[in-house]
């Protein structure tokens, strides 16, 4: 969870990032669904999401971490 109350999740199989509001709602999907890559578009496979005190975005993807 964010410090909004924002969750969020990763799909390793459709190797996507996604922030859902408190109710579900998606608000924010990244990646391309079912379409893995090592480009700014694409994540390969996913596997957590943190957060810096200054809001940005780290994505452990495929023995890589990305900042968002």
């Amino acid at each position: 969870m964010d410090a909004e109350d924002n969750i969020w999740t990763t799909d390793v199989g459709a190797h996507v990032v996604l922030k859902l509001n408190p109710e579900g709602r998606v608000l924010l999907a990244l990646g391309r669904m079912r379409i893995p890559g090592d480009d700014v578009l694409h994540f390969n496979q996913p596997t957590d999401v943190a957060f810096d005190r200054e809001g940005n975005i780290y994505v452990p993807d495929g023995g890589a971490i990305r900042e968002c």
